[in-house]
């Protein structure tokens, strides 16, 4: 099994669930859902790093 694919992530990003309070990142999903695809592209290579590391 390898590090998840961009389609995987975008499906979890959109699953997230509004108006929660922000955690420890201090950014409330709201912000991460406005769009899923730029998100992806920022979190996409530390995701990635993370799973190789780990």
């Amino acid at each position: 099994m390898g590090p998840i694919s961009r389609q995987e992530l975008i499906k979890a990003v959109q699953k997230l669930k509004n108006n929660k309070a922000p955690g420890r990142n201090s950014i409330p999903p709201g912000a991460l859902k406005a769009d899923p695809e730029t998100t992806v592209d920022i979190l996409q290579d530390l995701i990635a790093n993370i799973w190789e590391l780990e």
